[in-house]
């Protein structure tokens, strides 16, 4: 819920995200204000994979994914194991 309404991840046969269960493909439905959102489905992962392999072949050094992203989330993981390792404390990023 949020101010420009709801998003559901619903579990479904079809759908437009998909999660893992036991390692395989789990799809799910997704929707927003209770209107079904069809997307493609595939992995995330094997996505990115496929850019960074198309990227690396054609020699482009742009890609659409800001490396700043990957790096915030890398240290937004190691601070979640720094507050583990000390008790739970609430860890700055």
């Amino acid at each position: 819920m949020g101010p420009r309404g709801k998003v559901e991840i619903l579990p479904g046969e079809r759908g437009s995200v998909l999660g893992q269960s036991g390692g395989q493909p789990n799809p799910k439905l997704l929707f927003h204000n209770n209107k079904e959102i069809v997307l493609p489905q595939i992995s995330p992962q094997a996505a990115l994979h496929e850019a960074f392999a198309s990227a690396i072949l054609d020699g482009d050094t742009t890609f659409k994914t800001r490396g700043e992203m990957g790096l915030r989330d890398i240290r937004i993981a190691e601070a979640v194991y720094e507050s583990d390792r000390k008790g739970g404390i609430s860890i700055s990023v």
